[in-house]
């Protein structure tokens, strides 16, 4: 299938010759003078990669590059700046806002070529990794969320009949227990929800494409989260949160840790008995890094069932399965993996279980992203 590519500069010389180099190696180039131009030309075509002019009259290459990286329909465009400035500060900037590589002036053909066949290839690559992790997360997902599904439904649906058969015979303290029951039953339908919800944007790629992620500091948001999980469960007094001061400061992607620390400490609780404590620390791990570690002293997870959950380096290919935490462990698999992180599961029956999660810092991961 021919490409398209997208040629910006205000010099016609320019235009005119890179879309004839362009069009002589097989692919569909369109021509725009500046970045006000170019946008015009988005609205009703989205091309495979974007070559475009650093300096630029009305609308310059770095306003351009930040409008097109704000547009879902465009984010995900490789962006290749063309340039005759070599300051790094430049080059620095372009990438923050976005940019994937540049070409100096003066620029060869062979160069040129090999740039845009490597931002090509990267799109590919990045593409059927994303068809991978669509058919992975519709197959465990497809394993899980029914059964998930059913168990606070059935409870939902026992505790509702109960009521509406012997509501006149039932005492007032029996009525509020089911009355809870039923409020507990419909949270957990609706954990499973948000998790089904949450595994569908990640597969589909619309988890916020193009939006900024809302950075918090780390060490309120492990305090909060936890907390909160605690409050939920009537355990607060089972509870420890130790945050080391340096990783307290870091900013974190707010709502992906924030879910992640739910999950796992919501799991710590769900396995543990009251009465025993759950600990949650944060600690600073070096290199622009942040480690979590939750540790319960419950009923434990079987040494098979662990292996089979330990993810292979940071990449994650061995995954957990539904069998301990159903959708929510794939949900936190799936966190780990957006945070470039990496986990260890260290349990035992009846011993207990530790989880230890080391993911980049919001700033260190965006720095990642632009190397």
């Amino acid at each position: 299938m021919q490409r398209s590519i997208l040629v910006i500069d205000d010099q016609r010389e320019i235009r005119e010759n890179l879309t004839e180099i362009l069009t002589s190696e097989g692919f569909d180039a369109a021509c725009a003078t500046d970045g006000e131009d170019a946008l015009q030309y988005l609205r009703h075509h989205v091309p495979d990669l974007i070559l475009c002019d650093l300096m630029m009259p009305r609308m310059d290459g770095f306003e351009f590059v930040s409008r097109v990286r704000s547009d879902r329909r465009t984010a995900a465009i490789p962006f290749v700046f063309l340039t005759g400035r070599a300051d790094k500060s430049d080059f620095r900037r372009g990438m923050d806002l976005g940019a994937d590589d540049y070409v100096s002036k003066p620029w060869t053909v062979d160069g040129l070529l090999t740039a845009i066949r490597m931002r090509l290839q990267r799109r590919d690559d990045l593409e059927h990794e994303h068809e991978a992790q669509m058919k992975r997360i519709s197959d465990e997902v497809r394993h899980s969320i029914a059964r998930e599904m059913l168990d606070p439904l059935r409870g939902i649906i026992g505790f509702s009949e109960v009521l509406a058969s012997h509501c006149g015979s039932l005492g007032r303290d029996y009525v509020a227990e089911i009355s809870n029951d039923i409020r507990k039953s419909s949270h957990d339908l609706l954990r499973v929800i948000e998790n089904f919800a949450f595994l569908l944007d990640t597969a589909t790629g619309s988890g916020g494409a193009g939006a900024p992620a809302k950075t918090e500091p780390a060490g309120t948001l492990v305090r909060e989260a936890a907390l909160a999980v605690a409050r939920e469960k009537g355990r607060e007094a089972d509870l420890t949160v130790v945050t080391d001061p340096v990783a307290a400061t870091q900013p974190v992607e707010g709502s992906l840790v924030r879910k992640l620390l739910v999950e796992l400490v919501d799991n710590a609780f769900g396995f543990s008995e009251a009465g025993t404590p759950v600990e949650v620390a944060l600690r600073n791990a070096g290199n622009g890094e942040a480690e979590l570690e939750i540790a319960d002293r419950g009923c434990g997870i079987p040494s098979a069932l662990v292996r089979e959950m330990l993810p292979v380096g940071r990449t994650g290919d061995t995954y957990p399965r539904n069998r301990a935490g159903g959708t929510g462990l794939i949900v936190c698999r799936e966190i780990v993996r957006r945070l470039n992180g990496k986990w260890m599961i260290e349990s035992r029956t009846g011993g207990g279980t530790v989880v230890k999660i080391a993911f980049s810092t919001a700033r260190q991961h965006e720095t990642e992203q632009h190397v």
